[in-house]
């Protein structure tokens, strides 16, 4: 059972670490987007 449950505690450690990373990523995406609007806006 205790095993199981670190397996599990490491499963989601790893989907929060990847998700953080997803959302970093689209951040900057979205950054980039918006500095474009702008320069075209400006």
């Amino acid at each position: 059972m205790k095993k199981k449950d670190s397996r599990m505690v490491g499963q989601i450690i790893k989907i929060t670490y990847f998700l953080l990373i997803v959302m970093q990523r689209i951040c900057v995406v979205f950054d980039i987007f918006y500095e474009f609007l702008l320069c075209l806006h400006g």
